[in-house]
C-alpha cells in the first residue's frame, strides 16, 4: 500500500490480556466445584450484548435441568 490509516476508538473495548484463557479456565474449574454458582456478565463469555444473551440462555437452561 502506498498509505495507510489508523482509526483509535478512545471508548473501544480493549483485547483481552495475555493469559485471559487461561485464567477463564480456572474459574470454570472453580465454579465447577461449586454446585449452584453461576457466573455471567460480559467479563467472562464476551462483551457484546449477544454474547450476554447468549450466556444467559445458556445458565438458564443449566439451572431449569437441575430443578
Amino acid at each position: 500500500p502506498t498509505s495507510t490509516k489508523v482509526l483509535r476508538w478512545k471508548h473501544s473495548l480493549p483485547f483481552y490480556n495475555e493469559g485471559t484463557t487461561q485464567r477463564w479456565e480456572a474459574i470454570e474449574t472453580l465454579v465447577r466445584n461449586l454446585p449452584g454458582l453461576h457466573l455471567g456478565g460480559n467479563w467472562l463469555y464476551g462483551a457484546s450484548v449477544a454474547d450476554c444473551v447468549s450466556r444467559g440462555d445458556h445458565i438458564a437452561e443449566q439451572i431449569a435441568r437441575v430443578s
